[in-house]
């Protein structure tokens, strides 16, 4: 589907008129971008480019590589993408890119060395997700997903249908730099990495911890999930729960959820966080279900769920609070509910932010168990 609306979005370059129309045939589509620090502090870019002609002949059974990948280096990433001219006699462009994936070398350094670029010139997609390799950026963008697909159109499929699983980020560039502008203390961006290089195999879960433009640390999935949690940003997913009562595993498959963050005065003065998670389920895979014919007997699950959900919280908060970086925005809530306590205590927030108690309430509801009342 991405490749046919690929397809048309090049032939409406093609066939549609104006007064700086540029052909096709002279364009360089780029629809993945790799950026990598080079051994020597160089920034080493990689690109994906589709060949237009491939995917036009695909349907009619027609041969040949539907991608390919060059690279270049420069002292800056605008330098590096203007020598790609040495390899690509079309000039690149960056209007349909999909995916920005940052290195992890280069993240650790500074990632502002990739987003001003990309958003001080007028090409680059503001709506291309911004993502952290775990090891290289480049050889994310040289994988080979598929048999004759678009790579790049395969990891942007993988993670725009995160919801299902709601384990990491869909951060976009143009999110990346509201925060920045915002002065954000920390951000967060979906992680990717290679698993295996023979096999192709790529997962994005987790997520990258960036101090303003370095990364410091990375999320777990349930971390990232935790993190999504307080975000109201949790769409779908599964939370595994021990059963309690007969041991093993419960699934429950989340069907919508609802959070509110607030700040709220304890009675000896101090600030803190209170955050309700309302969360509606669904059973999906449970060890013994001889009781779950009748709703009654439900509120242990109930339980079980709200207990699972507020530990997925809770490790995200210790993440940070160990890291010493509010990335959870916490500070810009007591700023907008309590703009004159604000002022007193921004300049010491780093100081008083690991301290700062975080109180989770989760309001769980199951309703349903599936299309079987029991399964044994």
């Amino acid at each position: 589907m991405k490749q046919r609306l690929l397809l048309g979005l090049l032939l409406i370059i093609f066939f549609t008129g104006c007064y700086d129309r540029r052909e096709l045939d002279d364009l360089a589509i780029v629809v993945g971008l790799g950026v990598d620090l080079a051994d020597d502090g160089d920034i080493l870019a990689t690109v994906e480019i589709v060949n237009p002609q491939v995917l036009g002949n695909k349907s009619a059974g027609g041969g040949g590589e539907p991608v390919w990948v060059i690279e270049s280096k420069g002292q800056t990433l605008f330098e590096a993408i203007r020598r790609m001219i040495h390899q690509s006699p079309n000039k690149l462009f960056f209007s349909h890119n999909q995916i920005i994936v940052i290195g992890e070398e280069l993240a650790n350094k500074d990632i502002f060395l990739v987003t001003d670029f990309l958003l001080r010139v007028e090409e680059p997609r503001e709506d291309a997700y911004l993502i952290v390799a775990e090891g290289k950026a480049g050889d994310i963008i040289r994988a080979k997903i598929g048999i004759g697909s678009v790579p790049a159109l395969a990891i942007e499929k993988m993670i725009s249908s995160n919801w299902a699983t709601s384990q990491a980020p869909m951060s976009q560039l143009i999110a990346f730099a509201k925060q920045t502008v915002a002065k954000a203390p920390g951000v967060v961006l979906g992680r990717i990495a290679l698993r295996s290089e023979k096999e192709a195999e790529i997962s994005f879960n987790g997520a990258a911890v960036l101090k303003r433009n370095k990364l410091v640390d990375w999320l777990t999935e349930t971390e990232a999930r935790g993190y999504l949690w307080i975000k109201d940003q949790v769409k779908g997913g599964t939370v595994v729960v021990k059963d309690t009562k007969y041991g093993g595993n419960i699934s429950y498959e989340i069907a919508r959820e609802k959070t509110v963050c607030r700040p709220k005065i304890l009675q000896n003065g101090q600030m803190s966080i209170e955050i309700d998670i309302a969360v509606t389920s669904r059973f999906a895979g449970l060890t013994d279900s001889r009781e779950i014919e009748n709703p009654t007997a439900w509120s242990e699950y109930v339980l079980d769920l709200e207990e699972g959900v507020k530990r997925e919280v809770r490790s995200v908060i210790d993440k940070a609070q160990t890291l010493q970086l509010d990335f959870l925005d916490f500070g810009a809530l007591i700023k907008q509910y309590y703009p004159q306590i604000w002022q007193k205590k921004e300049s010491n927030w780093d100081k008083e932010f690991p301290m700062l108690p975080v109180a989770i309430k989760v309001k769980a509801q199951i309703n349903s168990v599936g299309m079987v009342k029991r399964s044994r």
